[in-house]
């Protein structure tokens, strides 16, 4: 109900303020001439009068016409600007009946003055603005307040919106706001690792059957009537009150227009007071920046970005691909999340160049530290082939619709996510093409096609031979294809007695030795159809080493495949001890050097007893997680990441990066963890649990423990020798108090 304020108001304002008082609405008509100052210009300042004269006088007459008994007084703003108030009778369909007066009323007074006039130097009739507004029984803002923001909408609208029908739909648009009439769904975004909810976002619809039910027109009306934040303030607030209980962890994403950052009751901390009211953590929330709308100061927005950060907020960037800022709007604000738009997603599994820049959008949000998500995952194929990617994060109606409550991703999804995951995972362990090469008998330039001819009589078994020069792979002959040739009507005459390299193929499949063979058989499964079966040339520092044949490298990934099925860890998936142990000899025989990283959790006992082994798994996976981001963030071909059991994870790589890859992997850890735990929990910073010996303790938050051993500066002939050292160093990181990594710098 209104209240009464100590300041004095006029007649007109003491009789709104009763009416207010008494429950009811206020309209406001907006009045003016169209292009009247140009009329003055170009006809005079007594043309000017005359028409002034008429509109006043018409106004008296036809207001109450039109109005009769609604109409409180008639106000005249100075020049050609008129102002009228009446109070909204309780029996009028506001928007229709209210739209229909103002078009009503302008139409004789249009008619009143050019009739006046009809004999003047004017050319052209003379246009009216018309525009109104309504001033509803909120008791939120003073009446003077409220009075003025009522006539600049009017004003607003009567000069930019010459079709009433706005005023309409503006007047049951402001109502669905006042009444706080929005409704909200959520759709899953799903992990396509596992087929597990990963997050919900967010979606705002208007009221079913209203002409705003569609959330293009509401949002697109709302931007057009200047109420982009209000719309954007209550979404957000049935958004977040409407969610129904949701796991712990699990992601809320809210859709932000860019705009709106700027607006004070967002930036006051309003978002955050709702969320704290429901009892959830900035840390798993995720505002969508559209990346459609344009962002015209990247500086300060950034900025703004930043300080939602430090609170614990997370960003994504929406609709990346789908306009020319995409990139400026992931190198500047550099999201924890980049949303491809649909356009990228539909049918990728038939396009080349779709399926391309996925592939470059994956390889830069690795190495940003950001994670791709698929939007508009609408067919089985299509899943298939991100699946097939590397897609770890996907939303879209074949995983699940939009809906309230939120519902559970198809059955069809999950088995599909989980099958081709296994696939996948499998892929990660490091067999290469070096370890299943076999050598054959090569030829050189000046051999001629006799000579290759007469070596496969000779040698049934043999499928090819490679043309050397200087050790180094010049071409291949398939035995195949030299049949061929030499079959042909002219071919013995044509090539018979001429070299070699008039018949092979000058350009080859040539790999190096540490190809791994799933990427090797992808190369192989690309070439053109006629070299699909040609055998692989592999040579190591750029010389010779052997062939592998597409039956040999297939048998191959069956074998890596069922041994990796083996030997994986059973949560997470990754290579086991006796993978960890072969990685680590191989690299010490073949004269590698480089650094081993073992990672170990501080404090993960007491989590994994308070919480209970699900989520102790879930620190565990969350570990995985943590270390991936990192090796991606940090590619190279000699990383290897390994499970040892429990919460202990091994990481071989190069000595080039890898002090930054430790500080990437605490700084990341750091980041992440307050996940795992409850509200309670992270504002008190500890757990209270039992110690080893039974003493009730205040444990910590956990932390990451690196310990790190190289064999740039002493030797090792086993994985036992430098694991001996490496329990030494794990022992000085753990005496730390917070995640840190520890270098052995020992020489002997």
């Amino acid at each position: 109900m209104w209240k009464k304020t100590l300041y004095k108001l006029n007649p007109l304002q003491a009789r709104i303020s009763d009416l207010l008082n008494e429950g009811q609405k206020i309209g406001l008509i907006y009045i003016d001439i169209v292009d009247f100052t140009k009329i003055e210009e170009l006809y005079g300042s007594s043309t000017c009068q005359l028409i002034l004269k008429i509109l006043s006088s018409s106004i008296e007459i036809r207001s109450k016409e039109v109005l009769s008994s609604s109409l409180l007084n008639i106000e005249k703003l100075g020049g050609d600007d008129f102002a009228l108030y009446m109070h909204i009778p309780v029996t009028w369909n506001i928007p229709h009946d209210l739209a229909q007066k103002c078009k009503l009323l302008r139409k004789r007074l249009q008619t009143d003055i050019n009739k006046e006039i009809k004999n003047s130097v004017l050319p052209q009739p003379v246009q009216l603005h018309v525009g109104f507004s309504l001033i509803t029984p909120e008791n939120d803002r003073s009446l003077p307040s409220k009075l003025y923001t009522a006539l600049k909408e009017a004003v607003t609208f009567a000069k930019k919106h010459t079709d009433l029908d706005f005023y309409e739909h503006l007047v049951e648009f402001k109502q669905i706001l006042y009444e706080k009439k929005l409704r909200t769904v959520y759709q899953p975004i799903v992990c396509l690792k596992n087929g597990k909810v990963f997050a919900l976002e967010a979606l705002t619809r208007g009221p079913n059957g209203s002409y705003f039910k569609s959330p293009l027109r509401l949002f697109d009306f709302a931007k057009r009537a200047g109420l982009l934040y209000t719309l954007e303030k209550v979404a957000r607030e049935t958004a977040i009150s409407s969610l129904p209980s949701i796991p712990e962890g699990t992601k809320l994403f809210l859709n932000i227009d860019p705009q709106v950052f700027n607006d004070p009751t967002f930036s006051r901390g309003y978002t955050r007071k709702l969320l704290e009211n429901k009892g959830i953590s900035p840390w798993n929330v995720v505002f969508e920046v559209t990346e459609r709308n344009a962002i015209e100061d990247f500086a300060a927005f950034e900025a703004t970005v930043r300080h939602y950060r430090q609170q614990g907020f997370n960003v994504a960037v929406d609709d990346a691909g789908s306009g020319y800022s995409s990139l400026q709007s992931i190198t500047e604000l550099q999201p924890e999340f980049i949303k491809l738009d649909i356009s990228l997603i539909k049918n990728i599994q038939q396009s080349k160049v779709k399926r391309t820049v996925v592939e470059t959008m994956l390889s830069l949000a690795y190495k940003l530290g950001a994670k791709i998500i698929a939007e508009g995952i609408e067919t089985k194929d299509e899943l298939e082939t991100l699946l097939q990617l590397g897609v770890e994060i996907g939303q879209g109606y074949f995983l699940a619709r939009p809906n309230f409550p939120p519902p559970a991703v198809s059955d069809e999804a999950i088995f599909l996510c989980r099958e081709e995951s296994s696939k996948q995972l499998n892929k990660k362990a490091r067999f290469t093409l070096g370890e299943i090469t076999k050598r054959n008998i090569t030829l050189v330039p000046t051999d001629t096609a006799e000579t290759a001819s007469q070596y496969f009589d000779e040698h049934p078994e043999a499928n090819c031979l490679v043309i050397l020069e200087n050790k180094r792979p010049l071409g291949l002959v398939m035995r195949d294809k030299l049949y061929h040739k030499l079959a042909t009507q002219y071919g013995i005459p044509l090539y018979w007695k001429k070299t070699i390299t008039n018949i092979m193929d000058a350009n080859p499949l040539i790999l190096p030795a540490n190809t791994p063979i799933e990427e090797a058989a992808q190369l192989a499964m690309t070439r053109q159809n006629h070299k699909l079966y040609d055998e692989i040339i592999v040579t190591e520092d750029d010389n010779y080493l052997g062939n592998v044949s597409i039956q040999h490298l297939l048998e191959a990934m069956t074998y890596l495949q069922l041994e990796l099925a083996r030997f994986a860890n059973p949560l997470t998936e990754l290579p086991g001890n006796q993978r960890i142990q072969k990685e680590i000899n191989d690299r010490i025989q073949n004269g590698k050097i480089f650094a081993l990283i073992y990672c170990d959790l501080d404090n993960f006992k007491a989590y994994n007893d308070f919480y209970g082994f699900e989520m102790g798994d879930q620190a565990i996976l969350l570990v995985k997680e943590v270390l991936l981001t990192a090796l991606n963030n940090f590619l190279s071909q000699e990383n290897f990441l390994g499970h040892v059991g429990g919460d202990d994870f091994i990481i071989l790589t190069g000595i080039e990066n890898y002090e930054r890859l430790c500080q990437f992997i605490i700084s990341e850890w750091d980041r992440r963890v307050p996940e795992l735990y409850d509200r309670k929990t992270r504002e008190n910073g500890y757990i209270l649990s039992r110690d080893r010996r039974g003493n009730q303790f205040k444990f910590p938050l956990m932390t990451i423990s690196l310990a790190v051993v190289t064999n740039k500066y002493r030797k090792f002939d086993n994985h036992l020798e430098m694991s001996k050292v490496v329990a030494d160093v794990k022992k000085v990181a753990k005496k730390s108090l917070k995640s840190c990594f520890f270098v052995d710098q020992r020489k002997s």
